[in-house]
């Protein structure tokens, strides 16, 4: 259907699905001066419940297709039996729903059939000049003819989107099926932050930044998430325009994102935690622990691993053949961590809101990153301080997730001192 210099306004169903054993059909639809979606609209392009492979709907619009109406699955091309699934594209799409974004897992779906072979490609979606192939995971993540799934997107053919699959499927069983019956998570996999805010139209305020790697998120009010009834996004970029990922960064990357969507998935036990609830005990109690070696030592920075941390933005070292940098003086190591390192080691950093920082990048540590150089890492300087061992609590609450073990059950033995408090200052320390 095209609508040459004029409007086309779609309602209703448009059904070319396949029957018994055969491949669905196209749907194609232009118009010049913009698409429309007009009252309950729904477009499927299947294959038979026989078996085959899904078809394709195009949206050729000379305006964006806007998607705010939408709130439940309108676009189809599944493959049934061994084919894989099809094609949907919107040349130009929008939505201004919940803050801005496109929930595309919840509005479309281009699953191949149950016996489609893992790690094959399945179908494709493309939506404002981004496209996102599909590709089959195993059964311990994708559960066929189930709601969730942990479903794998990459916008990229480059090699290295490999390396990711594996860490995911890597995965321990009992946490990899926690997260798949909790919701289901998308991961998605791009050159640069850029595609993945084309990809899901996200609005510029939540457009990744120059140095951003990662991002996991939700097509919801900020201040909703997590909203247990809607998929997860998790996302990695290869490079951007201040940095370029190792092949020893990127499975860091993926599971530090991974660890906000266990969060999301434990109704935000971290990004929710409120002073004096659990995790938050077990934040401060590792915080203490980090500055004193007993009641009423505290713990030199210069004894520790802290030693090695450097303010990349000066050069200045914490310590310099032992001694410490005399802006340190008084320092304690938690109120170092909070200077170098905000984006973890302080509530409501950088990195989302309450511990939701601190708890993913723990969840990265134990599931990978403990066994790596700190130098060779996203950010040394917070590897050195959860490799000082002097982080327990949270840690052993990250290493529990880590092999399945949900939910998470530390008892602490950490007694904090009265009158203790987060990133304070201590006279002892010069």
């Amino acid at each position: 259907v095209r609508a040459k210099n004029s409007q086309l306004t779609l309602a209703g169903e448009f059904n070319v699905s396949g029957h018994n054993k055969g491949d669905g059909g196209v749907l194609n639809f232009e118009a010049d001066s913009g698409i429309v979606l007009g009252s309950n609209p729904k477009f499927h392009a299947d294959a038979g419940q026989g078996g085959g492979k899904g078809g394709k709907v195009k949206m050729k619009s000379g305006q964006p297709v806007d998607l705010s109406a939408i709130k439940t699955k309108f676009i189809t091309a599944k493959g049934m039996k061994d084919g894989r699934g099809g094609l949907i594209r919107i040349n130009k799409a929008k939505s201004t729903t919940d803050g801005g974004g496109i929930d595309v897992r919840r509005l479309m779906d281009v699953d191949g059939g149950e016996k489609l072979a893992e790690n094959a490609e399945d179908g494709m979606i493309s939506l404002n000049g981004v496209h996102c192939q599909q590709i089959r995971t195993s059964k311990s993540l994708y559960s066929p003819g189930g709601e969730h799934h942990i479903t794998f997107w990459t916008s990229t053919r480059n090699p290295k989107r490999q390396l990711l699959l594996n860490v995911l499927e890597g995965l321990n069983g009992n946490l990899k099926s926690f997260m798949r019956r909790r919701q289901g998570v998308c991961i998605s996999i791009h050159e640069e932050g850029t595609d993945m805010a084309k990809f899901f139209a996200l609005p510029m305020a939540d457009t990744p930044d120059d140095l951003t790697a990662g991002q996991t998120f939700q097509i919801a009010p900020k201040n909703t998430w997590p909203v247990s009834a809607i998929p997860i996004y998790s996302t990695v970029f290869f490079h951007g325009p201040r940095f370029i990922q190792t092949d020893i960064q990127l499975p860091e990357t993926l599971l530090h994102e991974l660890g906000h969507a266990v969060d999301f998935a434990l109704n935000g036990v971290a990004s929710k935690s409120e002073d004096g609830d659990d995790y938050d005990i077990l934040v401060r109690q590792s915080f203490f622990k980090l500055d004193y070696v007993n009641l009423v030592t505290a713990r030199h920075p210069c004894t520790t691993m802290l030693q090695y941390l450097v303010d990349y933005s000066t050069g200045i070292a914490v310590c310099t053949d032992g001694k410490l940098n005399p802006i340190y003086a008084r320092s304690t190591n938690s109120r170092i961590a909070r200077r170098l390192v905000a984006k973890w080691f302080s509530k409501n950093g950088g990195d989302g809101r309450g511990w939701a920082g601190l708890f993913a990048e723990c969840f990265a540590f134990k599931a990978y990153s403990f066994q790596v150089p700190p130098f060779l890492t996203v950010d040394p300087n917070g590897s050195w301080i959860l490799q000082s061992g002097n982080f327990p609590c949270v840690l052993e609450y990250a290493s529990q997730l880590v092999k399945g073990k949900i939910p998470p059950s530390v008892n602490c033995k950490i007694f904090i001192r009265p009158g203790y408090q987060l990133h304070s200052l201590d006279a002892s320390i010069t």
